[in-house]
């Protein structure tokens, strides 16, 4: 039942299509205790859309004998401004915290990989005249976690997803969708059961 601290940072390139996406700071930066997944994303007029997938990970090594499960879990606190807007238009704003794991056999060869259920931070939309916020510097506590069957001698990755989203549509009016979240959390609980 260790709890370790995700040291592998991954962050691919944002997924943008339309006119005017705008991604700043997507990172994933580890302090000792305190790991941290950011993004600010926004969609504008005329349209478009963002999403963007910032993680840390850490390897929990390979299945003892006799196991079943892996459980993990982590708790974050999340600090959030998202914004959903639209007038004669339509707009989208999202975030939210996964568990993601990979599994190795034996010989390190890829296996499969298993995406936890998304933790929502918040969901905004926005439709025709319509205005969606979370607040500015809106705070909350979030657990993800997730449950798998374990193969013994198999090696297995975890990791901590931050999943970011902004759209809008705005052909005949005003829209914006704003995704600014940002996820503090200490170790990463699991366990091989």
């Amino acid at each position: 039942m260790p709890f370790v601290q995700a040291i592998i940072p991954f962050q691919p390139a944002p997924d943008m299509w339309g006119a005017t996406p705008i991604a700043r700071s997507p990172s994933a930066s580890v302090v000792p205790g305190i790991d941290r997944l950011e993004a600010d994303i926004c969609a504008v007029p005329p349209g478009g859309h963002i999403s963007t997938l910032v993680s840390l990970g850490l390897d929990a090594g390979f299945a003892p004998a006799r196991v079943r499960t892996l459980s993990v879990r982590v708790n974050a606190l999340n600090w959030e401004s998202g914004l959903a807007e639209a007038f004669f238009a339509w707009s989208h704003a999202s975030a939210g915290l996964r568990i993601y794991i990979e599994e190795f056999s034996h010989a390190l060869a890829y296996m499969r990989a298993v995406p936890g259920p998304v933790t929502t931070a918040f969901d905004l939309n926005a439709a025709f005249l319509g205005l969606s916020s979370t607040g500015v510097g809106a705070r909350r506590n979030l657990t993800a976690s997730l449950t798998m069957t374990a193969v013994p001698g198999n090696f297995y990755r975890i990791w901590v997803d931050a999943l970011h989203t902004a759209d809008c549509e705005a052909i005949t009016g005003p829209a914006s969708g704003v995704a600014n979240a940002a996820f503090d959390f200490g170790p990463v609980f699991f366990n091989f059961v």
